[in-house]
């Protein structure tokens, strides 16, 4: 029993931040919910930003879009999902897509 508290403890603030979505969201603003990361020198790889050890570089996006202006820098994005299918068959074929600032 206090294992699965513990478990619960540590998995909860993960759980907290993920926006929940259904199999009948048509649409998901991610602006505000996502984190990026500015990667001027091009250098780091998926490996990198993957590892706990780089949470911290992550910044919280403050906007409805993301704008960079015009940059040479690589941006890595991040956003914690959470799918809630009403039915477990009910898998979906999602497409992300990251709108022109401008528009």
């Amino acid at each position: 029993m206090r294992y699965l508290l513990m478990l619960l403890l540590c998995g909860l603030p993960m759980l907290a931040g993920a926006v929940e979505f259904t199999q009948d969201t048509r649409s998901l603003p991610l602006g505000r919910v996502m984190q990026v990361l500015e990667d001027p020198t091009d250098a780091l790889t998926i490996a990198d930003v993957s590892a706990p050890s780089a949470a911290a570089q992550f910044k919280p996006h403050d906007k409805d879009t993301l704008n960079a202006g015009y940059s040479r820098s690589v941006f890595w994005l991040k956003v914690n999902l959470r799918y809630l299918p009403d039915h477990s068959d009910a898998q979906r074929t999602w497409l992300l897509e990251l709108a022109y600032p401008p528009a």
